[in-house]
């Protein structure tokens, strides 16, 4: 019988990365409560299978702060894993202050939470949106996120994420409590939400369906397997902050970018009937977007968190392939 290492509140639970997360904390070890507006349903609940009986669900948002103190009492948390945020990156450009009452305010309210409750750590899923457009490589954590001249990644969504990170060494700087921000680049795998060229050139192969993307052929990414950035969550959640030197660490693969083209490339090699053309240049959201992307720097999660990619592209979307086809059979069979 496996002991509980911590109870673990995880907001955003039956998001994308929240569903992998939660099972990657309870194959660990730890009890895990998901906070949420809605349970996991559909590819999440396949991802979670059995377990997400295992999981007490709490349905709030993280935009007040009493639900948030009642969960955490209600169920003896002693850690918070912070997922929760409004992701599409159109949503958050063309609301602002949607997203800063639920990705910024949020944050706040989950780093309030665990100073009222006298919690020992948060960890913040942050991400590589809070830099901005590159200025040397291998893009490190010390990469700029604020210039005279330039801010983040240019929709709300990076603002919040560089105002919740600095609202973390806020609260350890004034309360003790402390935090590890982890910052993901382009996380995909089985159940992702946001396109980013993989999610239709994945499922469009294996449901032997035709796809054609306009533009897009060259935009490089380090594209990131999903659970990768799980373990990167169990890592963050098992840490003694104290013994740390740094409190915001890359999540990614480290390795050379890949291009839409050459998932176009690969995913022919394992679907041959694959009907997939992605054209050359860019939208215009990207043409912006692409001035961030670069190479990154792991080695402060691999030598403080003991991080170590398990995926590159291949194995990442031979995984996605298998785990799709899986789910789409069951789903025929009423399973």
């Amino acid at each position: 019988m496996i002991s509980i290492l911590a109870k673990v509140l995880v907001t955003g639970g039956s998001g994308f990365i929240g569903v992998y997360a939660m099972r990657r904390l309870i194959e660990k070890g730890h009890e895990v409560v998901n906070y949420d507006l809605v349970p996991p349903s559909g590819e999440r609940a396949f991802v979670l299978g059995d377990f997400n009986d295992q999981i007490p669900f709490e349905k709030a948002g993280i935009e007040d702060l009493p639900p948030l103190l009642l969960a955490v009492k209600k169920h003896r948390i002693e850690k918070i894993v912070h997922t929760a945020a409004i992701v599409d990156p159109t949503v958050v450009h063309l609301n602002p202050s949607v997203a800063y009452r639920v990705d910024l305010g949020g944050t706040v309210n989950v780093l309030e939470t665990a100073r009222i409750m006298d919690l020992d750590t948060v960890v913040f899923m942050s991400s590589i949106g809070v830099c901005t457009s590159k200025k040397y490589e291998p893009i490190d954590e010390n990469h700029p996120v604020l210039r005279s001249d330039e801010g983040p990644v240019p929709t709300a969504y990076g603002a919040c994420k560089v105002g919740g990170e600095a609202f973390c060494w806020a609260y350890k700087e004034a309360f003790g409590l402390d935090f590890v921000a982890l910052r993901p680049s382009a996380v995909y795998g089985f159940g992702m939400g946001l396109p980013m060229f993989i999610k239709p050139i994945v499922e469009n192969a294996v449901r032997g369906e035709r796809l054609r993307i306009e533009h897009g052929r060259d935009y490089p990414r380090d594209y990131t397997y999903v659970k990768d950035v799980a373990q990167a969550v169990g890592l963050a959640v098992d840490v003694d902050p104290s013994r740390l030197k740094d409190r915001a660490f890359l999540v990614g693969t480290g390795l050379k970018l890949v291009t839409p083209g050459q998932m176009a490339e690969i995913i022919r090699e394992f679907i041959p009937t694959a009907d997939i053309e992605v054209g050359p240049g860019l939208d215009e959201f990207d043409k912006r977007e692409i001035l961030y992307r670069g190479v990154l720097e792991i080695s402060r999660a691999r030598q403080q968190l003991g991080y170590e990619p398990q995926y590159d592209i291949r194995k990442g979307m031979q995984e996605y392939i298998a785990m799709y086809r899986t789910y789409l059979e069951k789903s025929k069979k009423g399973l």
